[in-house]
């Protein structure tokens, strides 16, 4: 999953898309003539093709809003579960010696995506950011790319959240869809924090992609350099250098936010982060060592007004935390799934302390190994997006679950894979 994307180069992906209802799951391998891929939904075949035989239509199709969940959009899918089409066509000016990454910031639940008739990528969990290097699918600048993304919302018992929950099943493109780009070997992840043991010291692990695995990556914290590492035959590489001395932290109600670029020499990435501590003593949460009451409130991922839908916008989520402030929070818990990024960014630029959670809900399959697979996966995503934020000080791995043998083996592992990826 790449990160730092407020800085890449992008083109969106939102507006009107196009969508089909597939109650019978016919658009692939279901129908007498899907099972041929010339004429399945992937194909985007025009009504007017020579020798149609398909019973689909994307250009005369219903027209959607991405970002956005389906349930709010027709009154009649309000309360539908399955299967849905969406299409998007478009153009790229790609440029020799680049590569292009699509990136789609969720879809509940489960998500297939063909580019010009063929399987890029399929993805699993409805809250998670994924991307798909499309780079080889792409047609030339002056021809129409048609992307094509099927999106299942169905309720499963051995998935994550399983059939029960206290939340409402939104299905669609809920997120931002955006095609990013980047050079031949670019910079996929950088964590730039303090470290655990020692305040004094800013540690960095950097992660690049790419045939030019061994690079010279330097770090700049407000314009200052801090220090220099170089990354292995696989692209990664970790230091820990001196913190600037005058180094000002970020706190809640204080969110200093500093100006960090990491530099390679193919590619360079830049953010806004804050740096902070979060240790415990005693019964104490102790954020830079004071002694820090979390004061606050649990939240879905719903913006305010009606109807009732998921936060699709920066603004949407601003107006939800203002209101957190206005009522004296200094902490939120943004439960039971991973919430939209502007969100978190938000939190780290308004000073509110953050509680970050998978939807391991109440009755999940414990002893199943799938399961246990895509909770690992989806706590991975959540924590690899906003491990940077120096708002997050919680990252949670259930809600609400019953005591059990299983239960103690499936969570005890998911603890040690969030201390394994942020060890602040």
């Amino acid at each position: 999953m790449i990160t730092w994307l407020p800085g890449r180069e992008q083109t969106s992906l939102n507006g009107t898309w196009r969508a089909i209802i597939d109650v019978y799951d016919v658009g692939v391998g279901g129908g007498p003539f899907s099972r041929d891929p010339r004429w399945g939904f992937p194909a985007d075949r025009s009504f007017d093709s020579p020798g149609r035989r398909s019973e689909y239509d994307f250009d005369r199709a219903d027209a959607v809003d991405v970002p956005g969940d389906w349930n709010t959009q027709r009154e009649r899918w309000h309360f539908y579960e399955g299967i849905m089409w969406f299409r998007r066509q478009f153009h790229c000016d790609r440029r020799p010696g680049r590569r292009y990454l699509l990136h789609v910031g969720a879809a509940n639940h489960r998500a297939s995506v063909y580019l010009n008739g063929v399987l890029v990528g399929e993805h699993e969990g409805g809250y998670g950011p994924f991307d798909i290097d499309v780079t080889e699918q792409l047609r030339a600048p002056d021809e129409t790319n048609s992307l094509v993304v099927s999106v299942d919302n169905t309720r499963r018992p051995d998935a994550v959240p399983t059939t029960h929950t206290d939340w409402f099943n939104y299905g669609g493109l809920l997120r931002d869809v955006t095609l990013v780009d980047v050079p031949a070997t670019f910079i996929r992840d950088a964590v730039v924090q303090l470290a655990p043991d020692d305040p004094s010291v800013i540690t960095v692990d950097v992660e690049l992609d790419g045939d030019r695995a061994e690079q010279s990556v330097s770090v700049h914290v407000g314009g200052v350099l801090v220090g220099e590492l170089r990354t292995d035959g696989r692209g990664r590489g970790t230091a820990r250098f001196p913190a600037p001395d005058d180094l000002m932290l970020w706190a809640p109600g204080d969110p200093v936010l500093h100006d960090v670029t990491v530099r390679a020499e193919s590619d360079e990435v830049t953010d806004r982060i804050g740096f902070r501590t979060v240790t415990t003593q005693g019964s104490e949460i102790l954020v830079n060592g004071e002694a820090t009451f979390l004061a606050g409130i649990s939240l879905h991922d719903e913006a305010l007004g009606e109807p009732v839908r998921r936060i699709r916008t920066e603004d949407e989520a601003r107006a939800v935390l203002t209101q957190a402030l206005e009522v004296g929070a200094n902490f939120v818990r943004l439960a039971h799934y991973q919430h939209h990024e502007a969100t978190v960014r938000l939190c780290d630029e308004l000073g509110l302390l953050a509680w970050c959670e998978i939807p391991v809900y109440w009755g999940i399959d414990w002893a199943n190994e799938a399961t246990y697979a895509s909770a690992s996966s989806q706590l991975h995503e959540l924590v690899v997006r906003d491990r940077n934020r120096a708002a997050v000080i919680l990252w949670s791995v259930a809600n609400e679950t019953r005591d059990t043998p299983d239960r103690a083996r499936f969570l005890g592992d998911l603890v040690a894979t969030a201390k394994r990826l942020d060890p602040t």
